[in-house]
């Protein structure tokens, strides 16, 4: 359904009622014109399936009463095509297969109309594009195709095929009408972006069409097509390397909002142009600049991973550097500031006093945990909650809705004490020489004392107190990740959310005092993340920094996600890996996955890598949906079989059948659940995950196009919401070999398994910790 408004009346392009149909062409794949030849396998393609569309029809309704002016049903309005009807100054336009038609919108009469076919051969991302501003009515379309469209037994056409293989550009024509008479005045090429339909935008007596000659930031007369506003010769818009986005451009009345790889803003008054190389907008929707902000929906893109925005972001024009305000102090000092160094105590080596363990994120364990496990106790928090930590007899955990961290007695699971911040800590804190200390979404760096929760001190990292509303929650503008790295009695952490926006600030303190050692604006694209070490570098992500948050060459191999370690989405094209960077890009996002350990979760001591996820699989097209015989695996591998320098696969190590984009492993199997916790305790692996369910339908061929029965993917929706409960393994480290397995409720919290002192802790989605005793 299309519609618009003019002079109080509502026009709109509705459909007939006729139930929605469709008809198994039995065909698995795609005819290439002219050529006798099909674009791939039978078994490469879905079926394609051919919608019989319905009768349209367009009317005129009042819209104050809602009262039917008129209504055109006859073979004009049956085929109007997708955005395709305008109304200006007292016409109507609307195009179908064949014309462009103008209709009085009064009365709904047709006043004139102009031989317009359209390209019956086009997928369903193309539609022509119609636009009348100014007494010109101009109309964009691919070029005519020469196959007939095909039509059902009515005589009606079968709809809008959609093929799986489009090209970026497809050639047409911007054609201008006299919206008077019908006369044709002018035209210009008309150049589609990738799967988008063309763009014509109208504004100061100028059309602004994407063509190739002369472009779409030059300016045409609107009435004689003569080109009156160039612009900059040396443009940063243009960038060859890279298609036009999968949206369409949009447009204000000062800007073109354009979206050739990014998100491009050229002035039209002073012919400046503006890349902003951070912001993308959703598939086929793209962006929307509305109420002076600049609204980008999710996207599911993976160029330029490391520093593309996600989720859905409301942009404001930039305001002025935050700066320090002069006088303020940052440092905080609470009750407990007093407290002796005497009192602090060292963690144990069998203790889990961090996030993932230590500084570099291994997730191995310093103790022992037996293979069959039992429950030695169960604590009800109020969830969902963080990873767990746990030394010097204490398990704490965040609540991150709740703006709390919690301490239990780690041998009995009582409550020690509960301590409220200023926002959410999105992660555990790190408990060092007797403190518990973390980053929080307020923009603060909180120091407690261990013993009893009380405020030893707590820093402002952010550079402003200013506020935003996220996920529905006030935070700073410039919040900081709970889990602190915490080396040589130094704590370091970033404030902010990404480079390009607000900045991103490096802070070390010293851990007992909270004096400022260190602080620097981060420069290099990228987003924070919770910092890791190993010993000598911090790494952010892929980034890779020294002590006084300067960056360094990314050529140290590291375990990190290109998402952040704390992304607990199933996003097929980004994963961990034991790497240094993670290259963007529809054809580049797999690659570093063909050559280095990776997975959705990994752990790693000083000579085996364990993982789980798409193992040797990247490179296939579709092996990101782990459909049929892509199922995830968990796998162990060989640190030596890795180069220390580049972290890919020793080639000159292996044979010559093995040096190939595949990973070399000890052993690899399909265990029953989707890994969301996993620790390795001596010769024991413990992964922990909802069960998975997930499989073709029967009697189908096991390939990545196979359609899952329904049921299937109803169970597996299921699983992962934590409705089919969680399963509990241990894996023997050296073969493999499932050892026991547990079954348990409820859904684990991210990364929520760890190891100390013999037991094994986990942190449940509904608010539950639960402890596990091992023989």
């Amino acid at each position: 359904m299309e519609i618009a408004f003019h002079e109080g009346v509502l026009f709109a392009v509705v459909g007939d009622h006729e139930p929605f149909e469709l008809e198994d062409t039995g065909r698995m794949s795609v005819e290439l014109k002219g050529t006798g030849k099909t674009s791939g396998s039978p078994e490469r393609h879905w079926k394609l399936w051919r919608e019989k569309a319905p009768l349209k029809h367009l009317v005129a309704v009042d819209a104050e009463t809602g009262k039917l002016l008129w209504k055109k049903d006859d073979p004009d309005t049956h085929e109007i095509m997708p955005t395709a009807m305008a109304v200006s100054a007292g016409r109507v336009f609307i195009q179908n297969e064949q014309a462009l038609v103008a209709l009085d919108a009064e009365s709904g009469k047709e006043l004139w109309r102009a031989a317009r076919p359209v390209n019956l051969d086009a997928p369903g991302s193309s539609a022509p594009t119609l636009v009348a501003s100014g007494g010109v009515v101009i109309c964009a379309d691919r070029e005519v195709g020469t196959t007939p469209r095909d039509k059902d037994a009515q005589g009606r056409s079968a709809g809008w095929h959609m093929y799986p293989h489009t090209a970026h550009s497809r050639g047409g024509e911007a054609i201008a009408y006299d919206a008077a008479t019908g006369e044709r005045l002018w035209s210009v090429t008309s150049v589609e972006n990738f799967r988008a339909p063309a763009d014509v935008f109208v504004t100061d007596n100028m059309a602004f069409v994407r063509s190739n000659q002369p472009g779409l930031a030059a300016g045409m007369d609107l009435r004689t097509g003569q080109v009156k506003h160039l612009p900059q010769k040396k443009s940063p818009i243009r960038d060859p390397g890279t298609h036009w986005r999968c949206y369409r451009n949009k447009a204000t009345e000062k800007y073109l909002v354009l979206c050739q790889r990014w998100t491009e803003f050229y002035d039209l008054a002073t012919g400046v142009q503006t890349v902003s190389g951070f912001v993308r907008g959703s598939c086929q929707y793209g962006m929307l600049p509305c109420n002076g902000l600049l609204y980008a929906p999710h996207h599911s893109c993976a160029c330029s991973i490391e520093s593309t925005l996600s989720s859905f972001n409301a942009l404001a024009p930039n305001a002025n550097p935050a700066e320090d305000i002069p006088g303020v102090v940052r440092l905080e000092k609470g009750p407990a500031y007093r407290s002796p160094l005497s009192a602090f105590r060292s963690p144990l080596s069998e203790d889990w006093p961090t996030y993932r363990h230590d500084a570099a994120r291994s997730g191995v364990a310093t103790t022992t945990v037996g293979a069959k496990l039992a429950v030695a106790w169960e604590t009800k928090l109020t969830g969902p909650l963080t990873a767990p930590v746990a030394a010097d007899g204490m398990l704490i955990t965040a609540a991150p809705e709740n703006h709390t961290v919690h301490a239990l007695d780690a041998e009995s699971g009582k409550p020690m004490w509960t301590f409220a911040t200023g926002g959410s800590v999105d992660s555990p804190p790190t408990i060092h020489k007797g403190s518990v200390i973390f980053g929080c979404a307020d923009g603060r760096i909180y120091c407690l004392r261990a013993t009893d929760g009380e405020l030893v001190w707590r820093y402002r990292a952010a550079p402003v107190d200013r506020r935003i509303v996220a996920y529905g929650k006030v935070e700073s503008v410039w919040p900081v990740h709970g889990s602190v790295l915490v080396q040589d009695d130094v704590v370091y952490a970033v404030a902010g959310r990404t480079v390009h926006m607000d900045g991103l600030f490096f802070h070390a303190l010293d851990a007992r005092t909270g004096r400022k050692i260190v602080q620097r604006r981060i420069t290099q694209a990228s987003f924070p993340d919770v910092l890791s070490s190993d010993g000598t570098h911090i790494f952010m992500r892929q980034m890779r920094l020294d002590t006084q948050g300067v960056t360094q060459p990314g050529n140290v191999p590291h375990l990190f996600s290109a998402a952040g370690f704390l992304d607990d989405t199933w996003w097929h094209r980004t994963y961990w890996q034991f790497g240094y960077g993670m290259p963007g890009g529809y054809t580049r996002w797999f690659s570093a996955g063909e050559h280095r350990p990776s997975g959705r979760l990994m752990v790693m001591d000083q000579e085996r890598i364990y993982g789980f996820g798409r193992l040797n699989q990247y490179g296939h097209v579709g092996s990101h949906v782990g459909l049929g015989k892509m199922q995830h695996l968990l796998y162990a591998a060989n640190r030596s079989d890795f180069d220390t320098t580049s972290g890919k696969v020793n080639r000159k190590s292996l044979p010559w059948s093995a040096r190939k984009p595949d990973i070399p492993t000890r052993w690899k199997g399909k265990i029953d659940l989707l890994a969301r916790g996993m620790v390795l305790s001596d010769k024991i692996l413990v992964v922990a995950g909802p069960p998975d369910l997930f499989d073709v339908a029967p009697g189908e061929t096991p390939h990545p196009y196979t359609l899952a029965s329904v049921e299937s993917l109803q169970a597996q929706r299921e699983a992962l919401a934590g409705r089919k409960g969680t399963l509990l393994c241990a894996i023997s480290a050296e073969d493999g070999m499932k050892r026991s397995e547990t079954k348990l409720d409820g859904l684990p919290a991210w990364d929520g398994l760890i190891a100390a002192r013999g037991r094994l802790y986990l942190t449940m989605q509904d608010g539950t910790v639960r402890c596990f005793s091992g023989e």
